[in-house]
């Protein structure tokens, strides 16, 4: 019975340091399995952050070429004005010329025209 207490008290040490060790090996799994399991919900976050940066470039991006289309579009309908306008203008023009060069033929003719009959009464009267 001695020598069974003595070995008991010899074990107790032994079996203290194993269950130590058994403790800090629990310890440091629980550890690194809560820092896999925060790494694990941060690269979730941080992905669900990057879909969402994509996501607001893919609009941002979207918006700019629109901006870039509707821009596009009111500078070839500002041009199509402007050459339109410069078209009316020159008809414009054309027809004042034409207008101030009948104007001109009638005069030179009516001018022909009473300067004829003058000297068609002039030699009538002559006559």
């Amino acid at each position: 019975l001695k020598k069974e207490q003595d070995e008991k008290v010899k074990q107790e040490p032994e079996k203290k340091r194993l269950e130590d060790e058994m403790k800090k090996k629990n310890e440091e799994e629980a550890r690194l399995k809560k820092e896999q399991e925060d790494l694990k919900v941060k690269q979730e976050s941080d992905m669900k952050r990057l879909e969402e940066e994509m996501k607001e470039e893919a609009c941002f991006k979207k918006e700019q070429e629109e901006k870039v289309k509707q821009e596009t579009e009111k500078k070839r309908l500002e041009d199509e004005k402007k050459k339109k306008d410069e078209e009316e203008a020159r008809l414009k023009k054309e027809q004042e010329d034409v207008k101030v060069k009948q104007e001109s033929d009638m005069k030179r003719l009516e001018e022909e025209t009473k300067e004829e009959e003058e000297a068609r009464f002039k030699k009538e009267q002559e006559e």
